[in-house]
């Protein structure tokens, strides 16, 4: 898969995340704000969603899906910092004429030494782009 296609998929991830989010939500605050009133054999009846059982479990449905929409869109994004951060931060430029041994399993990549997770995502980079 190209980059592209990549930051397409991670595009339409976060704006699927930011709407289901919204309209959670505004189905909750719909049902919680609405009130309806009509007339049955000449008595003004009032109608609310605290008055059904389903209409209410229905409401807090929403808020609850709504901030896991939202829980999971905050994780989704460290999730994407961290893979950014991971290949960026932790190169460390090699000694001339330094060895790995007793370097805690420490690689070469390209001029650089690697470090633990570091090396693991240059790894997953170099299989990436071939």
């Amino acid at each position: 898969m190209s980059r592209n296609h990549s930051r397409l998929g991670t595009a339409i991830q976060i704006c699927l995340r930011v709407l289901s989010a919204a309209m959670t939500l505004a189905a909750a605050l719909v049902m919680m704000t609405n009130e309806q009133s009509t007339v049955v054999f000449g008595i003004p009846v009032d109608a609310q969603y605290t008055y059904s059982q389903a209409f209410k479990f229905f409401a807090y449905a929403n808020l609850v899906s709504c901030a896991l929409c939202l829980l999971s869109l905050l994780l989704f994004l460290l999730i994407i910092a961290r893979r950014r951060d991971c290949c960026s931060s932790s190169y460390i430029p090699a000694r001339p004429g330094g060895d790995d041994i007793g370097d805690g399993g420490v690689c070469h990549h390209d001029g650089y030494r690697l470090r633990g997770e570091a090396r693991e995502c240059a790894h997953r980079l170099d299989a990436h782009l071939k």
